[in-house]
């Protein structure tokens, strides 16, 4: 499509025909609400991209995007805009460039430095939500998100392709705080933090199928060969669960049972609301 193309495209384009199709899953004010409402999302890989992409056909109309990073043919089996004219170009980009075909009128910032300690108090102003689609062994990166979001009162998701699931943790501002629940601390190696995620994301007896098990276990040992570059398989069936599920509805269970992990339970304390959700 050339310029002149898109131009006739947008002036033809109305919001409340766009998204008129929503209705009846959200009222005429939800829709209105989201219109108005401003995400931020943290990575624009396999889950963060198809999220942003997700929520831009919901019609939410502003954005916070962040990733350093740029196509490569090893994205081809499960990012939404990796294809043969995104090869070597920004993520942030091409996802903006998408959202903007889907919504004309939205507003987007962009942080192609990816998400930064210098860079967090600004990726995050005015945001209504965070949404987690960093890689999943950047921990340090997700614990930075996570701790400002609970300073600055955001609520924040986390949505994890497992085997051929995913698991979508919600963190409510006040509530039991990221480092609280997945039991992180900064003396920890990077593989028992890995661990710790992994296990969190599919904790017992929530999870009792033996290949959620074995993932959690092979983590360990992912975070140990991360540092040698090792790359882990993933495929794209498991991102549209990360892009589809929602936090649960008023009245049904969210709470996590209780572990025989120190980090499973809290006293007194409420814990992350979690749904999990296996295509199998």
């Amino acid at each position: 499509m050339n310029r002149e193309q898109a131009r006739q495209s947008r002036k033809c384009y109305a919001y409340d025909d766009a998204f008129a199709r929503n209705f009846g899953f959200l009222s005429r004010a939800d829709q209105n609400e989201l219109r108005f409402a401003h995400v931020a999302v943290a990575g624009l890989g396999g889950v963060g991209g198809a999220q942003a992409l997700a929520l831009a056909r919901c019609g939410i109309g502003h954005f916070s995007l962040a990733d350093p990073e740029t196509f490569e043919l090893v994205n081809f089996n499960r990012q939404l805009g990796a294809t043969v004219d995104s090869v070597g170009r920004k993520k942030i980009e091409v996802i903006r460039e998408m959202i903007l075909a889907i919504n004309p009128e939205a507003g987007i910032r962009t942080f192609p430095e990816g998400v930064t300690a210098a860079n967090m108090d600004l990726f995050l102003d005015g945001a209504d939500v965070a949404v987690d689609g960093l890689d999943f062994f950047a921990i340090e990166a997700k614990r930075m998100l996570f701790k400002k979001c609970s300073e600055r009162g955001i609520w924040a998701l986390t949505a994890a392709p497992l085997g051929f699931g995913s698991s979508l943790l919600i963190f409510k501002p006040g509530a039991k705080s990221f480092d609280a629940y997945f039991d992180l601390k900064d003396d920890l190696s990077l593989e028992e933090k890995t661990f710790r995620f992994a296990y969190g994301l599919a904790p017992n007896p929530l999870c009792t199928d033996r290949r959620i098990s074995a993932f959690v276990l092979r983590c360990r040992d992912l975070g140990r060969e991360r540092s040698r570059n090792f790359r882990s398989p993933r495929k794209y069936f498991c991102r549209p669960a990360c892009k589809g599920l929602r936090g649960p509805k008023k009245g049904e269970p969210h709470d996590l049972p209780r572990g025989e992990r120190k980090y499973l339970s809290s006293p007194g304390r409420r814990r992350p609301r979690l749904l999990r959700h296996d295509l199998l």
